[in-house]
């Protein structure tokens, strides 16, 4: 699956509409369901400048999201903020996507699930 965007009104395409500001924050998560705290973590990331959720359809620890969940999860997201989808697990397999190379800068804002979820994988 190629990396891909939903915009707000629905429009996909796959490249990054950033203009001057060189940066994007992302906003990882599977989003089942899209929650306040989401929310209150996409509007702090996007005073910061460009921000998008992301949801990948390959998870750890997690089932393949198959394209009807896909479209449910991303369904959530129309006429409210855009979405990039990757098929990539890690964080930093993420930010090395195409998608990201002209950005001197990308901006994660993770939730407090998924930083203890980070530190326990960096504790094995």
């Amino acid at each position: 699956m190629e990396t891909f965007i939903q915009h707000p009104d629905g429009r996909i395409n796959n490249y990054l509409s950033v203009t001057t500001a060189n940066a994007v924050h992302i906003v990882p998560g599977s989003f089942n369901p899209l929650h306040a705290g989401h929310r209150r973590i996409f509007e702090y990331a996007s005073r910061l400048g460009p921000a998008y959720y992301e949801i990948s359809v390959d998870r750890i620890g997690k089932e393949f999201l198959g394209q009807y969940e896909l479209d449910k999860r991303l369904s959530q997201f129309l006429w409210y903020a855009p979405v990039i989808v990757t098929n990539q697990m890690l964080l930093c397999n993420k930010v090395a996507l195409p998608i990201f190379k002209d950005l001197k800068r990308i901006g994660i804002h993770i939730g407090a699930d998924t930083a203890k979820r980070l530190i326990q994988m960096n504790s094995i």
